[in-house]
């Protein structure tokens, strides 16, 4: 117990966060019981919240003259006694100086498998008061095993946060609410990590309480908890360690069989027959029929070729359970890799994200409607051409030479990249190719980073806001949006941007109900994107279609219809200024260099992306510090999936240098992001490999070492690599 009270006072003495104060004293602590009474708490349940109650020092004792009330949240902090709590309070008393005493204060965290608020009320000096509240109001005693459930639902709220399939290039205010709030990085000892995975054993089969992701069904498997604990297992590369935890659940359910059989698969240069024996074994002799297991297999079947098989198991899941959007949606990934694209429009469209879509649509009205306002060229309905001058890239403003010159050559793996429009008839004609020379990229680093006036000659001598790049709303969709999007990315690069609407006609039918031929006139177009919901007693099948078997025709879903307008809206603008991004002559900000790099990350052009990060750092005026940690991070996540070792240690340099000044919650979740880069950089180039160069060519630019902490880090959980 003193050990969890001297932890958690010292993780308080180096976190920040900036308190929000409250008119009303308790104001925070009713706003939470009434999200408690009416069920609107998440699938974990919300962030800690820290409510304190101070007094000023050397005026009157009165209450209504001298108390003020303030509330933060909080990640990551050990909740597994109240003691714990009490050293917090503690800490904070001694941060806020002598002006200022705290005299009492409200710690409160869920406890999503009792669904239960746990309160710990502390009085500085003298007592510490623990209950836990239902939604009713009423009050219970805690137990050892509330308190170590409350323990597993705090960790798994921080690991939710520090490990999530992070969307670097959305606003991080939208990205996860981490206004007014400290975020510890919760990295266990051994000992402490035993003890942890033995209480996640104990609770593992009550785990459904806790929901799904991404409104899913909860099962066994299929919950907040397999789901995190698995995020945080991959992203350290500790796959030996994943593979063990899991293990144990084997006998016991054939859903387990699918969850290591993933863990088994996504290791760097895994054998796929051990996955494959794992899964047919728990097909014999567990369920024959379990949708896990068939999503798995075909999964397998994709990757050793087999696509008729993998086609015939997908189906046959979805068939099993029709109303899981995760089913759905692995069909129509294999039958994209099966190159059936209609039928994998079709298989998007059972998806129901409608909720998740209008969300995103609410983020990005201000910045639609601020580019309406400032661009002659906006229209209130998306009106959309799919000619061929729509998609062609138009003429870039012309840049000064130097300019010019010091971005046409990128250091970006020695070789050029496929051009983005180079993939599928529609718009390979129309786009320019992008190419790469081979020009030290560490120097680019180093450059980037120096502000001497020296610099100012390859700088744009002036920087200005494109209005359109903020309007662009696929940089803000949510995570199962993004991964219907990147499909629709990879269909687009496989057959072209006129095969794809051809496919989308085959499917969908048009705002009077008919499938039309006379697909690519702008007003069949923009019909054919027009609103199309409450059209379902126009569904009807088609006699022929050049010569196709008939398909059943229906509307396109509301989000589906959107996220097509999103990919055009994004395809418009990057190929109109392909020439712009390709030689970084573009006179624009840091920022909109930035979010240019996160709509070629989005587009795949990885050598586009790599140009727009290196013009966002040499743009004058130069980036602030936030987008500089953002961009280095951006770089070494781009230069770890190519397998680049010395230019992503480079950069995971910078970037932790930057941070390492930093301790609030941003910076907090951006080392996170950046040790897993690393991580997951020796999970595929191998420890060794990655240790040589950081010794003979890194080692000599990373000051005070953070980077050496990640690799010894790395050595201490055993991540091999290949």
């Amino acid at each position: 117990m003193a050990a969890a009270a001297a932890a958690a006072a010292a993780a308080a003495a180096a976190a920040v966060a900036v308190p929000e104060p409250e008119g009303d004293i308790h104001a925070s602590l009713r706003k939470r019981m009434r999200k408690l009474e009416t069920g609107e708490y998440p699938r974990l349940g919300p962030a800690d919240l820290c409510h304190t109650v101070w007094v000023s020092q050397g005026l009157s004792l009165l209450r209504s003259a001298t108390e003020s009330g303030e509330h933060h949240y909080v990640y990551g902090l050990d909740v597994s006694t109240p003691a714990s709590i009490a050293a917090y309070f503690s800490t904070l008393l001694s941060s806020r100086g002598s002006t200022v005493k705290l005299c009492r204060g409200t710690y409160c965290t869920y406890n999503a498998f009792a669904e239960e608020d746990v309160r710990i009320h502390v009085v500085l000096p003298g007592s510490v008061q623990s209950y836990a509240v239902n939604k009713h109001g009423t009050r219970r005693e805690m137990t050892d095993v509330k308190w170590r459930q409350t323990r597993i639902c705090a960790i798994l709220r921080a690991w939710e946060v520090l490990h999530a399939d992070y969307a670097l290039h959305r606003p991080l205010d939208v990205t996860m609410s981490l206004q007014n709030a400290i975020v510890f990085d919760v990295q266990l000892t051994q000992a402490q990590e035993t003890v942890f995975f033995a209480q996640l054993r104990e609770a593992f089969w009550i785990a459904r309480r806790l929901g799904a992701p991404y409104g899913e069904t909860p099962t066994f498997t299929n919950n907040c908890l397999t789901h995190i604990v698995m995020q945080m297992f991959l992203n350290t590369q500790r796959f030996d360690k994943a593979e063990e935890f899991f293990s144990a659940f084997l006998p016991n359910s054939a859903d387990i069989a699918a969850v290591v059989s993933r863990i088994i698969r996504k290791t760097p240069k895994a054998d796929l027959m051990r996955p494959l024996q794992i899964l047919t074994r728990a097909a014999v002799f567990v369920d024959t029929n379990c949708p896990a297991v068939l999503m798995e297999q075909s999964k397998l079947m994709v990757l050793d070729g087999n696509l008729e098989g993998a086609v015939f198991l997908a189906r046959h899941a979805t068939e099993l359970q029709p109303n899981s959007n995760m089913l759905w949606l692995n069909l129509a990934e294999v039958y994209a890799a099966a190159q059936r694209y209609h039928l994998a429009l079709a298989a998007l469209n059972n998806i129901d994200l409608d909720s998740a879509a209008s969300s995103t649509s609410k983020n990005a009205n201000a910045a639609s409607s601020a580019s309406a306002s400032s661009s002659s060229s906006s229209a209130s309905a998306p009106s959309i051409s799919v000619t061929s001058s729509s998609l062609a890239p138009s003429s870039s403003p012309a840049s000064s030479a130097s300019h010019s010159s010091a971005y046409a050559a990128s250091s970006y793996g020695g070789g050029a990249g496929t051009p983005l429009g180079s993939a599928g008839a529609g718009a390979s004609s129309s786009s320019s190719t992008l190419s790469a020379s081979s020009s030290s990229s560490s120097a680019s680093h180093s450059h980037s980073t120096n502000t001497s006036t020296s610099d100012s000659a390859a700088k744009p001598p002036s920087a200005s806001n494109d209005p359109r790049l903020s309007a662009l709303a696929a940089a803000e969709l949510s995570a199962p949006l993004q991964h219907c999007y990147k499909l629709l990315v990879s269909m687009y690069r496989a057959i072209g941007w006129r095969e794809l609407m051809r496919k989308r006609s085959e499917i969908f039918l048009t705002l009077d109900g008919r499938p039309e031929e006379r697909f690519f006139e702008d007003s069949f177009v923009s019909r054919m994107f027009a609103d199309e919901v409450g059209r379902e007693d126009e569904i009807r099948s088609a006699t022929s279609f050049e010569g196709r078997t008939p398909l059943h025709r229906r509307p396109c879903r509301p989000w589906l219809n959107k996220l097509f307008i999103d990919l055009f809206e994004d395809l418009q603008f990057y190929l109109r200024n392909v020439k712009a991004v390709s030689s970084a002559s573009e006179r624009w900000a840091a920022a909109d260099w930035f979010r240019v790099a996160g709509l070629a990350d989005r587009l795949n052009d990885e050598v586009a992306a790599h140009n727009a990060y290196r013009a966002a750092l040499l743009c004058d005026p130069p980036p602030r510090l936030r987008l500089r940690q953002r961009i280095f991070i951006a770089q070494l996540r781009l230069y770890t999936k190519r397998g680049d070792v010395e230019n992503a240690l480079t950069a995971a340099s910078h970037a932790l240098k930057l941070l390492s000044s930093n301790a609030d919650a941003h910076s907090t979740v951006l080392r996170s992001l950046a040790r897993n880069c690393v991580l997951r950089l020796i999970g595929i180039c191998g420890f060794r490999q990655v240790v040589a160069i950081y010794t003979g060519k890194v080692r000599s630019v990373d000051p005070g070492s953070p980077l050496r902490l990640i690799l010894k880090q790395a050595l201490a959980w055993h991540v091999r690599g290949t």
